[in-house]
């Protein structure tokens, strides 16, 4: 058993690094569509929320990639975090839909591992204070951050950001987002 064991761990290793000189040479092929979570604080209600967004992947070419990306914060309600123990006491909800693009900073012509991302688009914010009272506002929205592209295989990765986005009047929502690319 113990025999067995080396084996499957040693087969496992060589798989990996197998599949690292595959990606190397096909990295110009990674996936053009992500679907991923997130969680993110708006700082000037002192919200904590939560919510999924999918990217599309329109163009790429070398260390930079162009898309289309729609992002949904699940209702929230403000200030939940009670910072002093005060609450708003209403329920936000936030879209986007955004322009992407993202520079990868490796030093091969590749789409992997470290990248800048910027974004511009229109984002919604949806305020409820009861069911009879909601006002919608919507505003150009700007998004900025970094972060960490790992290519699983041939066709598939993860997507790892960090930013700051600016979807409302409130101020900016620090995010983090893990995605799924296929």
């Amino acid at each position: 058993m113990h025999n067995n064991l080396i084996n499957g761990f040693i087969v496992t290793i060589c798989f990996f690094l197998c599949n690292l000189k595959i990606n190397a040479q096909d990295a110009h092929r990674m996936p053009a569509n992500y679907v991923g979570a997130l969680a993110g604080m708006e700082w000037n209600t002192i919200s904590g929320m939560t919510g999924m967004e999918y990217e599309r992947i329109i163009i790429s070419r070398k260390n930079l990639s162009a898309g289309l990306k729609v992002s949904y914060l699940f209702p929230y309600e403000t200030g939940n975090m009670k910072l002093f123990g005060t609450c708003c006491g209403d329920i936000s909800s936030v879209v986007t839909a955004l322009i992407t693009a993202d520079f990868f900073t490796s030093e091969e012509s590749s789409q992997a591992g470290f990248f800048f991302h910027v974004a511009l688009g229109v984002g919604g914010k949806k305020y409820e204070w009861d069911t009879e009272r909601a006002i919608l506002q919507v505003r150009p929205a700007l998004e900025a951050g970094g972060g960490w592209l790992f290519p699983l295989g041939r066709q598939f990765a993860i997507k790892w950001t960090s930013t700051i986005t600016f979807p409302s009047k409130e101020g900016g929502i620090t995010f983090t987002r893990i995605a799924f690319g296929f």
